[in-house]
């Protein structure tokens, strides 16, 4: 169960990191927001993102 967890935990991580090297306007949300990224429209709006991987 171990190895399955540590192969989640390293695709969400692969996912956050893909997400804030293949945009400008997405960057990492403050350390106690409870959420992973926030992305910025170009009008100002701020979309709050968090990753989740679910293993079956």
């Amino acid at each position: 169960m171990a190895a399955t967890r540590s192969i989640v935990t390293s695709m969400g991580f692969f996912i956050e990191d893909l997400l804030l090297t293949s945009s400008d306007t997405v960057e990492k949300a403050p350390n106690k927001s409870g959420w992973d990224l926030v992305k910025t429209t170009s009008n100002g709006e701020k979309f709050w993102l968090q990753i989740r991987v679910v293993r079956k």
